[in-house]
């Protein structure tokens, strides 16, 4: 009990403060280096998954390319559509419209 009256109350809001902050501030540590495992963990798959395909053999990653160049293909041709479609019926119209019946 003797030690409890020489302790100033300044001190003790001190060390009370400094390990709250401690608290705090390991808080938002761990959820920022946990963040930042998922995000790394993530970008590995991603990286593990190319590599995986591309050391398969041609067999595996042959397909993976035309399957590639077939979303971009298809995407290509969104894009083709969402920039034309909109000019038919005006005097930029192109002959795109006439095969959409424009």
């Amino acid at each position: 009990m003797n030690i409890l009256r020489q302790i100033d109350i300044g001190t003790l809001i001190s060390v009370v403060g400094c390990a709250l902050a401690c608290l705090t501030f390991g808080g938002i540590l761990g959820t920022i280096l946990h963040v930042l495992g998922m995000g790394l963990g993530i970008i590995t798959m991603i990286i593990n998954t190319g590599l995986h395909i591309v050391t398969g053999g041609p067999v595996v990653w042959c397909g993976c390319l035309v399957l590639m160049m077939a979303c971009g293909g298809c995407l290509l041709f969104t894009v083709i559509l969402t920039t034309t479609l909109p000019q038919c019926g005006t005097a930029n119209a192109v002959n795109l419209c006439r095969f959409f019946g424009y």
